[in-house]
């Protein structure tokens, strides 16, 4: 008994993941649950079990990566196997399975699936209407606006996060040493501390930064990881300071112009603001809101430019706008509300 418990102290990781196993399998007699108790006494084992517990669940959620998933079933085979085969060595010999090499080899699965649960890239999105506020492992938060979806990875020294679609502001905990990338199409926004939001539209990207400082670089197309771009784009870079914004288009130089900050953030609080916007980019906007789906019928709508502000909610408001101020008529079709010149 006191060299099992000396295994124990010695070992509590690979202990953990032997009575991990017998909790899942049910495999407990009452003089198991009482050493069991005697052994959960300790805080450090009963943390240790939690740590493996945790993990053994959460692979639930990972079943569909087949090198995951045969981890997990090959350690409960294993132990079923040493259940009916060892019975008659374990009368004469208790404890030997304890220090078998399966259940070292299934507490190294443990760390190594805890490992892949931690590097996992972690997906926020939101849909119509909705918004979100999320806060990272770093302790650095993302307000997602309606539509909007990114992935996060951050682990080690590494904080990378891409904007597939939508708009989200970023308020980042400063760190130095661990910069804070995010990708847009073909560019990557670094900072280390500070506040600024992306935006993805059809026709360009848009960086806004509300303090601190942030580099706006090239990013290659091909690039899966941020860190390439960081060394290879240094030549393709702007700097922004508090108060501006960086307009990127799809075609033609970028523009970095002040920006109103009070009227930027409106969309944080359910409002929709456009200052001389391109009527292609409000329609895009307010198209992250409303299930019936604006469209413009034609081109020469295109040169229309708006500005006010206008709730989320009402999309009648806002063509009730157009339609006063311009000559533009609407054509319903459906779900689809199609502008076109009048």
């Amino acid at each position: 008994m006191k060299e099992r418990r000396d295994k124990e102290r010695a070992d509590p990781v690979r202990t953990a993941a032997e009575w991990c196993l017998r909790l899942v399998e049910n495999d407990m007699t009452i003089s198991d649950r009482r050493e069991f108790d005697r052994w959960c006494e300790d805080s450090s084992n009963a943390q240790a079990l939690e740590e493996a517990m945790t993990t053994w669940y959460a692979l639930d959620d990972l079943t569909e990566h087949r090198q995951i998933a045969e981890l997990r079933d090959g350690a409960v085979e294993r132990h079923r196997y040493r259940k009916y085969q060892g019975r008659a060595q374990r009368l004469i010999r208790p404890v030997a399975w304890l220090v078998s090499g399966g259940l070292v080899a299934f507490a190294a699965q443990l760390l190594i699936a805890g490992f892949l649960l931690q590097h996992q890239p972690k997906t926020y999105e939101t849909g119509l209407a909705e918004r979100r506020v999320a806060v990272l492992s770093d302790g650095s938060s993302v307000s997602l606006d309606a539509s909007t979806k990114v992935i996060a990875e951050i682990h080690g020294k590494e904080r990378e996060l891409k904007l597939e679609r939508g708009r989200a502001r970023f308020d980042v905990v400063s760190d130095p040493l661990r910069p804070f990338t995010v990708a847009a199409g073909n560019k990557l926004v670094v900072a280390t501390g500070t506040s600024f939001s992306v935006e993805v539209l059809s026709s360009d990207i848009r960086v806004l930064l509300y303090e601190g400082s942030v580099t706006v670089l090239d990013r290659p197309a091909t690039t899966k990881s941020n860190k390439p771009a960081l060394a290879e784009s240094r030549k393709h870079l702007t700097q922004l300071a508090p108060g501006q914004q960086l307009i990127l288009p799809t075609v033609g130089e970028s523009i970095l112009e002040p920006a109103d900050l009070s009227k930027s953030m409106a969309w944080e609080a359910g409002q929709v603001s456009f200052a001389n916007e391109p009527l292609v980019v409000a329609v895009e906007r307010l198209n992250r809101y409303t299930s019936s789906r604006l469209e413009i019928g034609d081109e020469a709508l295109q040169e229309i430019h708006v500005s006010g502000v206008f709730s989320t909610r009402d999309t009648a408001a806002f063509i009730e706008g157009l339609t006063t101020l311009y000559d533009v008529r609407v054509e319903k079709h459906g779900d689809r509300i199609v502008l076109k010149e009048r």
